[in-house]
This record gives structure tokens, C-alpha cells and sequence, in this order.
């Protein structure tokens, strides 16, 4: 597993969200309303030394990861539903997951956006 971005802690249940390439180069957005086991999970099979633009919107009830412009994968979230938030001392990682979990790769731009 490498971390793209993380604001995941197991210990404690301070599970908010993570972005990250599991084996067999799956992208994975998994995010916990509780700060429990993931209660969401968006993935796409991606392939090695190729540029990606990835995307994760919230729409009213659909959750989407959008990869160079293309919907991937939705989840359908409940009306309410909100990312767990973790307490104020917990790192917000760029290229890690949890420890020694660093991405092996290149990022040249990282924005968020968030709309209401």
C-alpha cells in the first residue's frame, strides 16, 4: 500500500479518509463516517508510468471518483452523511499512509475544492 493522501489513524478509530494504490496498482478512496472500519470505498485499476488526474466528488447522495475526466466508480452516501473528523493532532499526510506506507511516484499538483 502507498499513501497518496491520508487523514487515516487505526489506532484510536481516527479513520477519516485515504487515498492510496493498493496491490495490483488499485487506486482506493476509502472513507469512515465513525471513525470505525471504512464505511466507503471507491477504486480504480490503474497502470504504472502513466499521468492520472483524479477527482473525488460529492454530489447530493453520489460519492464519485472521476480518473482524467471520467466517472470510475460511485457510491451512494445517506442523506447526512459526513466523513468522520479527526482530532486536531492527527497529521494530515501528502505521499503516506499510516507508517513507512510512502508513495513511489511523482505528484506534481494537489488541490482541494470544497463546495457547498
Amino acid at each position: 500500500r502507498q499513501g497518496i493522501l491520508s487523514d487515516y489513524e487505526t489506532s484510536g478509530n481516527n479513520r477519516s479518509f485515504t487515498v492510496r494504490l493498493d496491490s495490483g496498482n488499485s487506486l482506493r478512496f476509502y472513507t469512515s463516517s465513525t471513525g470505525g472500519s471504512p464505511t466507503l470505498q471507491l477504486q480504480y485499476a490503474i497502470s504504472t508510468n502513466t499521468d492520472y488526474e483524479v477527482e473525488i466528488k460529492r454530489l447530493g447522495t453520489a460519492l464519485t471518483l472521476v480518473v482524467n475526466g471520467v466517472e470510475r466508480d460511485t457510491a451512494t452516501v445517506a442523506s447526512g452523511y459526513s466523513v468522520f473528523e479527526s482530532p486536531a493532532s492527527q497529521q494530515f499526510l501528502i505521499g503516506e499512509y499510516l507508517t513507512n506506507k510512502e508513495f513511489e511516484g511523482h505528484m506534481d499538483h494537489i488541490s482541494f475544492e470544497f463546495l457547498s
